[in-house]
């Protein structure tokens, strides 16, 4: 839409509040807003020079407007978050990180199991975290995460098994071997009624959102009474496992946790492009979680604000305390807050006392992290010139799909590739392919396949890559540059050879230049490779697992 239509569709919006819906030329949302006049507000984008090269982007893919009016201004911050929640338009978007976090998740099952969960938020099931990088911290992620679900097996009794493995369990009507071992509560078999194991889940929920003082409170009355009747054992049990969660609160030599019970602190760089979210529960760290957002308009106020609204509509519910680096305006937030989670949080930027540690503690924390995100980044952008170097690319490749296959005596056929970029691994355009054509074992026919479908076939995935790198001879490479020949794309391609005695650094490698094969004498380049490969091989691998336990 250009300037001049918008201007001479002025006369037709209305001096109320509303919300604004603006769609591109295939009647797509890519942008929607709140205004309290929404003349004044449309108005405001016919002012070329005043706006920002996003907001200039925006305009010029505008096609058509829609409106919605409100009752009241209020009613309008409402419906636009509801709005932009649902349908995520592309101008809206501030997050763009992707990586897996890590949580502890009780699954969404008649009878849930806690389990370590990694990856993107879901509301089906109940997660609590995400955990994170403590600088300094005594505990590794993994090591919280362990302790914590220890804790909760053996003091709620809360089954930690696969699904598939509880309902062999319910099937013969006898419990495993943690039932014995007083770890889990036998839901399998019958050993506890539904109404039962429920209470367990709910006060284990409590436990891990932070209501834990009535927990300790029943497990010490619980240990004197085991005393009383002279069951020592179970006993020390317990009391081991107090002890043991309490250390966690200890994470830190720099910051004593304990004092903040239930808070997020969001800090953001001075780039504006990277904030750490770090949590606290029960007045255990959890650590920081990082996260890159685009460029975005507007005071660094305003892009906190955008960032907290964005980040809880996505991730779990806002705590009762928030602290931030930089002032924000609390108003808006305070009535979302309210209208979608049902609460009240306090939202403040500490200046003085133990609140502004630990403020403190955090910006250190993000330093840390940006500095380590910098580092890996470095890694993938100088590993991919060693490959340009490498196999003669006319340019630094800045996309990279590397396949492979997984299949056991030809079923359940998986193929699979991983992306690369000079940023690090995009995991979240890694994709999966069960063999719909291909027979047996033939790895060939179904690298085939693999190609098919993603280049002729597969429109959801972006771009094609710079380079495809493929695990597998000479025959897979002409497998595969023969269905890229067929539909017409030409795209460097690298097979691998594995070396003598599958050692790693002996591969021979296959390229249209040199479809003979050759070694490589780049150390770097082959390091690179490796992995690139190992990512690759770790996906398929996995994936063909979760396909045969399921089916």
């Amino acid at each position: 839409m250009s300037i001049e239509t918008l201007k001479n569709t002025l006369p037709e919006i209305p001096n109320l509040s509303g919300v604004y819906k603006m769609r591109d030329i295939n009647s797509t949302l890519i942008y929607i807003g709140k205004a309290k006049n929404l003349q004044k507000r449309v108005q405001s984008y016919t002012k070329i020079n005043e706006l920002s090269p996003k907001t200039r982007t925006l305009v010029e893919n505008v096609a058509s407007i829609e409106f919605e009016i409100t009752p009241t201004e209020k009613d309008a911050l409402i419906l636009e978050a509801s709005l932009i929640k649902k349908h995520q338009p592309k101008y809206n978007i501030l997050l763009k990180d992707d990586k897996s976090r890590q949580y502890i998740k009780l699954s969404n099952h008649k009878f849930p199991a806690i389990v370590r969960y990694r990856g993107k938020f879901e509301r089906k099931s109940s997660l609590f975290g995400p955990f994170g990088y403590i600088q300094g911290g005594k505990f590794s992620t993994n090591d919280t995460i362990k302790y914590i679900t220890t804790f909760v097996n053996k003091v709620f009794k809360i089954r930690s098994c696969k699904d598939s493995k509880f309902n062999i369990h319910q099937a013969c009507g006898k419990p495993c071997m943690e039932f014995q071992i007083k770890t889990c509560s036998g839901p399998c078999a019958g050993m506890i009624s539904k109404a039962d194991y429920e209470k367990s889940i709910e006060n284990a929920k409590k436990f891990l959102q932070g209501a834990d003082s009535e927990v300790y409170k029943n497990i010490k009355e619980k240990i004197t009474l085991l005393a009383q009747k002279e069951n020592f054992v179970e006993a020390e049990l317990l009391k081991n496992q107090i002890l043991s969660i309490e250390n966690l609160k200890s994470s830190s030599s720099d910051v004593n946790f304990t004092k903040f019970e239930n808070i997020d602190v969001i800090a953001i760089g001075e780039s504006l492009t990277k904030v750490e979210v770090f949590a606290i529960r029960n007045g255990y760290a959890l650590g920081g979680n990082l996260f890159e957002i685009h460029k975005h308009d507007g005071t660094i106020s305003e892009i906190l604000e955008a960032f907290i609204l964005e980040y809880y509509s996505k991730e779990n519910s806002p705590p009762k305390k928030i602290f931030t680096s930089h002032e924000v305006s609390t108003q808006n937030l305070k009535i979302l807050f309210k209208e979608l989670f049902g609460l009240t949080a306090e939202i403040t930027n500490p200046k003085q006392g133990e609140a502004k540690v630990l403020l403190d503690f955090v910006l250190t924390n993000l330093q840390f992290q940006i500095g380590i995100d910098a580092k890996e980044n470095n890694e993938f952008a100088v590993g991919m010139e060693h490959i340009r170097k490498a196999f003669e690319l006319d340019f630094v490749p800045n996309r990279v799909e590397i396949y492979d296959n997984s299949h056991i005596s030809g079923a359940f056929f998986t193929g699979a590739f991983v992306v690369a970029s000079q940023k690090g691994f995009e995991k979240s355009q890694y994709r999966k392919f069960n063999a719909k054509y291909s027979k047996g074992g033939d790895d060939y026919a179904m690298m085939a396949e693999v190609m098919t479908r993603r280049f002729a076939s597969d429109s959801s995935i972006g771009n094609f890559p710079d380079l495809l790198v493929i695990d597998g001879g000479l025959g897979q490479f002409h497998a595969v540059t023969r269905v890229l020949d067929e539909l017409g794309i030409t795209i460097p391609v690298v097979s691998i050879a594995k070396g003598r005695n599958r050692n790693a650094g002996n591969e021979t490698f296959f390229t249209r230049k040199n479809p003979e094969g050759f070694k490589l004498s780049n150390k770097q380049a082959l390091y690179f490779i490796e992995i690139l490969r190992d990512e690759s091989h770790r996906f398929v691998i996995t994936s063909h697992r979760k396909r045969r336990d399921k089916i």
